[in-house]
């Protein structure tokens, strides 16, 4: 019998049956770092939003977290948020309760096999003259690898939202899950807690390595309180060896953008990373520096990572720094034709071959 090849990387496939507007797509033979482009709606996002779910299928944080992802401040109820996740068709009439039910799978490192949830509008009555509780609830099986005769190859969870009404779920992780984080194109600000894991866990160096590529300046980084403040609480300054100490909301996109790379990536070892637009906040002229960095960082803390972009230049970008022959870069270019999405493959030697000999556009 042939030795069993271990998986090289948490996934190595990924099919999206249905998920919001997709239907049936395959992402074949993935890379460490995969990139998605295509035309505005063909659904680059979703698929970020549909990995996000197939990561941590049984935790309703982050459930609420991706439904919420495009617009954080829409400040909707939780079902009218989730509902959106689910398929919706034509026929759907908005006056009825709405039913729906979503599928996503995939082969690779990662325990989780193949995921299916559905979901319903619900509805209770509230002592009280003509009041209706109403919410979302969420029924979730996981189906798993089973990594013994003794283990299960399943997981089930629900869990229901009420509108109005606060969410009491468990702090603790919700297994089965892979370590996934998800960047989207809004500047997050970085925390003072994940700082304070940076350089617990000795991570701070390489952080300062990557701000420095963008502010030279950058010397170092300290959590203070801030001599004004009425209540203790510790902020965050960059040492500029220029001007000294400042608050970290005095400097640009870039660099708050890039800070969040880099304490990002530690804490997701062995995990998914997940990036909505790339390139935002990056001036094209430092694109081959963060982008070394990138790679070489999540290759130390084997992140496999999933991103989308616009931009020719950041695919060149990433393509110019990595000289090795793996092909540990792929895109896939999506396209949509009706109700079907689907994707084409793109090798880096592919890649490179048009961009470089042929000058041809993948996007």
């Amino acid at each position: 019998m042939s030795p069993v090849v271990p998986m090289r990387l948490p996934l190595e496939s990924f099919t999206v049956e249905r998920f919001r507007g997709i239907r049936d797509l395959e992402l074949r033979d993935l890379g460490r770092f995969n990139l998605l482009v295509g035309r505005n709606n063909s659904g680059k996002t979703s698929v970020l939003e549909a990995l996000s779910v197939f990561c941590a299928p049984l935790d309703p944080r982050k459930w609420i977290a991706i439904a919420a992802w495009r617009d954080v401040f829409a400040g909707l109820p939780a079902g009218e948020l989730l509902r959106w996740l689910f398929p919706h068709t034509s026929d759907v009439v908005f006056t009825k309760p709405y039913e729906g039910t979503l599928r996503v799978a995939g082969v690779g490192r990662a325990p989780v096999r193949e995921v299916v949830a559905q979901y319903q509008d619900v509805r209770a009555a509230v002592p009280g003259p003509a009041v209706e509780r109403r919410g979302a609830r969420i029924d979730v099986v996981a189906k798993t690898r089973q990594l013994d005769l003794f283990s299960a190859d399943e997981a089930r969870g629900s869990f229901t939202f009420w509108e109005r009404e606060a969410w009491e779920f468990s702090p603790q992780p919700v297994e089965p899950q892979v370590p996934v984080r998800a960047i989207n194109a809004s500047i997050q600000p970085s925390g003072v807690r994940d700082i304070s894991e940076a350089k617990l866990g000795g991570h701070w160096d390489a952080t300062i390595d990557l701000l420095r590529k963008i502010e030279p300046a950058i010397v170092g980084a300290e959590l203070l309180v801030p001599p004004w403040a009425s209540e203790p609480y510790a902020m965050v300054y960059l040492r500029d060896e220029r001007a000294g100490l400042l608050p970290l909301s005095s400097y640009g996109d870039g660099v708050r953008r890039a800070l969040h790379f880099a304490l990002t990536i530690p804490s997701i070892a062995g995990g998914i990373l997940l990036i909505d637009e790339l390139e935002t906040a990056i001036h094209v002229s430092v694109l081959q520096h963060v982008f070394r960095w990138l790679l070489d960082a999540c290759a130390e803390h084997d992140v496999q990572v999933f991103a989308t972009t616009h931009s020719l230049e950041a695919l060149d970008a990433i393509l110019a720094v990595d000289p090795t022959p793996e092909e540990d870069i792929v895109a896939y270019r999506l396209e949509r034709d009706g109700d079907q999405t689907t994707a084409r493959r793109y090798g880096e030697d592919l890649l490179k071959r048009i961009r470089y000999e042929r000058g041809l556009d993948v996007r």
